[in-house]
């Protein structure tokens, strides 16, 4: 009986396309089926200048040491390329930065798990998120999750809301142990995802 369930979730992981919601990626013949980093120094002599990254454009934005450490700062997950009002991810933590000055958190929406696992960025403010889900020993309760989640980033009031999702099934938990994203690879307007599934 469970078997049809997994055979689907499997056939809607292999093949996601999200046509409508992205433009094609225009990146550069070596990081052509990946996203390349979002954040990357513009000069290494000059650590306040760096060149955002997103969905195949970019901009350069002036960050002072003052707001932000430069460890930090490179391992951002950059989700739009407004100068004044840059979204981003951190350790998790949807955060937005204001006219290169201050970083705040983020507002999940009503409905909005927090974020567990990695992102995709897309264009329009959306990331493709996969939660994180572990639960070894298959114990309730278990909090309602999504498998997949397309998520937006609103800049004006600062939430990050779920536009689409692929939930869990009510007896799920009773045998998915883990659920984690390895790795993902997109041709044109497919993305294609490498989940790793214990149960």
């Amino acid at each position: 009986m469970l078997i049809p369930y997994f055979v689907t979730i499997l056939q809607l992981i292999l093949s996601i396309e999200y046509s409508y919601s992205f433009k094609r990626f225009k990146h550069t013949q070596l990081k052509y089926y990946k996203a390349q980093n979002s954040v990357s120094f513009r000069s290494l002599d000059n650590l306040t200048s760096y060149d955002i990254y997103v969905a195949g454009e970019s901009i350069t934005i002036q960050i002072p040491t003052s707001v932000v450490n430069v460890s930090d700062i490179v391992n951002w997950k950059v989700v739009n390329l407004k100068k004044d009002r840059l979204m981003f991810v951190h350790k998790n933590k949807p955060q937005i930065l204001i006219d290169q000055k201050t970083i705040r958190p983020m507002k999940l929406k009503p409905g909005t798990n927090p974020l567990t696992g990695p992102i995709i960025v897309f264009s329009d403010n959306e990331t493709l998120h996969v939660p994180t889900i572990f639960n070894p020993n298959l114990t309730e309760p278990v909090p309602e999750l999504n498998y997949i989640e397309l998520l937006h980033f609103d800049d004006q009031s600062a939430e990050v809301s779920v536009l689409r999702s692929l939930p869990m099934l009510k007896d799920d938990w009773k045998f998915i142990k883990a659920w984690k994203m390895m790795d993902y690879i997109h041709f044109d307007d497919k993305l294609y995802l490498l989940i790793k599934r214990s149960i």
